[in-house]
């Protein structure tokens, strides 16, 4: 086996915080449907961003940051109004750097060839992009959005939520325009 065969394997591991971050995943899926508290919503989010994930596996940092993305896409949808466009809400822009975290690191497993994560890295990847058009599109930044919902659409899997999502940010750029 070479040695880049090892590193994508070890790199791949799943580990205990693995299963963590996939029980905080059914978490955010409980709260997004009101059967989670946001206290421990919240607080289960600190507890797991204290976790210093430079020096975890790179499979655990792209769950970590792909989850956490979600997790301040749930906070943000619970307050949002979609009617207007949050320049400054702290939710939207953690969202934003966590999946821009996820386009770094699969950015780097293609770059250092880690067979072992291809799959999960670009499927991750494919629906980060969805996801920051509809983050960029929600503080106003239509431009940005319309760009991430064309590389999106390059996923099929993605096709349907793409045209619903990009309908909705054109509605959402008239009517900024409009009221402006």
């Amino acid at each position: 086996i070479s040695l880049t065969m090892n590193i994508s394997i070890e790199q791949s591991e799943i580990t205990k915080l693995s299963e963590e971050l996939d029980m905080f995943s059914a978490l955010i899926d409980l709260y997004s449907k009101g059967r989670a508290s946001e206290y421990l919503f919240v607080s289960e989010i600190k507890r797991l961003e204290g976790v210093d994930w430079k020096k975890e596996n790179i499979f655990n940092q792209l769950l970590a940051y792909s989850v956490f993305g979600s997790a301040y896409c749930a906070l943000k949808c619970k307050k949002l109004d979609f009617s207007k466009a949050y320049y400054t809400d702290e939710y939207v822009y953690k969202e934003i750097s966590y999946y821009h975290n996820v386009q770094y690191i699969v950015a780097r497993v293609s770059k250092e060839q880690w067979a072992a994560l291809y799959n999960t890295a670009l499927h991750l990847y494919c629906r980060v992009y969805l996801c920051l058009a509809n983050a960029y599109d929600h503080i106003g930044r239509f431009c940005e959005a319309q760009q991430y919902y064309q590389l999106a659409a390059l996923d099929d899997c993605n096709a349907k939520n793409v045209e619903i999502n990009q309908g909705y940010s054109y509605a959402n750029m008239h009517a900024f325009w409009e009221y402006e």
